[in-house]
């Protein structure tokens, strides 16, 4: 099934595929649609893929600066969307993939005698678990990432610093490349916000902006 999203000016699509040929989807308001499962069934696979389909501004799959990389989405649109066998499959590699790599602290089986130390390694790899999920897509992370939707669901330059700068260090500098055309593609808008406020140079805001929409006190919240 294919389900079409329009908002002012941006749209996008999502397709979904599941295992039962059975099932229907049912609309149930105007942007709300249920999936009924028959009674008894206990199980059911189900695989979505989202997908921009020509918004006014340029999402992961489609960004100017990830030129190319958005042919295997694009290709799924055209074959089918994967199945849930092939998502579970292709994420299991890509875990395998980012832990056999990178840097890691091993503090619990040191000698330091100190009850703090797993506590702190156990922090550690959690880190490094929610910000691959939260924080290396193709635009700078939103201040709680991909779990809540604060600050408007905007996207945050300072977050740069906090959930991305640390990637390098850990031996994984590509999840950090990912985003660096963002600040490229923005850099004439970055020049012309410094100007308007009698600075040289380029200042990208704390949200894209400026636009006293729809907080008035975003647009001057500092910025890196």
């Amino acid at each position: 099934v294919r389900l079409a999203r329009r908002l002012d000016y941006d749209s996008y699509e999502v397709r979904c595929d599941w295992s039962s040929g059975s099932l229907q989807l049912v609309r149930d308001g105007p942007h709300a649609f249920l999936l009924p499962i028959p009674r008894g069934q206990r199980e059911l696979d189900l695989s979505c893929l989202y997908s921009p389909t020509g918004g006014r501004y340029p999402l992961e799959a489609e960004a100017p600066w990830q030129a190319g990389k958005g042919a295997a989405t694009r290709d799924a649109l055209q074959h089918g969307v994967p199945t849930a066998g092939t998502v579970l499959s292709e994420s299991a590699a890509g875990w395998a993939a980012f832990w056999q790599s990178g840097a890691f602290v091993d503090l619990a089986s040191s000698r330091v005698d100190d009850p703090r130390a797993k506590e702190l390694e156990r922090r550690v790899v959690l880190s490094q678990y929610l910000t691959r999920i939260h924080s290396s897509g193709a635009l700078p992370p939103q201040e709680t990432g991909l779990a809540a939707n604060s600050w408007f669901g905007k996207h945050h330059h300072e977050m740069r610093w906090w959930h991305q700068a640390h990637f390098p260090l850990w031996r994984r500098p590509d999840l950090l490349a990912r985003s660096d055309g963002w600040f490229t593609h923005i850099q004439q808008n970055a020049t012309s916000y410094a100007a308007f406020q009698g600075y040289a140079g380029a200042r990208w805001p704390k949200m894209v902006g400026p636009v006293f929409n729809p907080t008035v006190h975003a647009a001057l919240t500092l910025g890196p």
